[in-house]
């Protein structure tokens, strides 16, 4: 297991549920400019979950933000639900 604490998340896990909670409430609120700012918060989402799994894939630490006495690592299951709600913010902002 690639933690420092054990039961804390890495830091771009906690920043990714922040974007989710934000896009969250501006698409209850329902400004002008919604699709655009859905792509952005997609696009980031999803982009932070790809390179977690590219950094699984090709065993590059780096990539899945596990810096030794630093930093935890996001889980790959984690990474995976990024892409995929990614996925989903750049359909919904179409």
């Amino acid at each position: 297991m690639k933690t420092v604490i054990p039961g804390q998340p890495s830091l771009p896990t906690m920043v990714n549920f922040i974007l989710l909670a934000a896009a969250g409430i501006l698409t209850t609120l329902n400004p002008l400019r919604l699709p655009s700012t859905l792509n952005i918060l997609g696009i980031v989402i999803g982009a932070t979950g790809a390179f977690v799994i590219i950094g699984y894939v090709f065993n590059v630490p780096l990539l899945h933000y596990f810096i030794e006495g630093v930093s935890s690592a996001m889980a790959c299951n984690t990474a995976i639900l990024f892409v995929l709600t990614g996925t989903g913010l750049i359909c919904l902002s179409d």
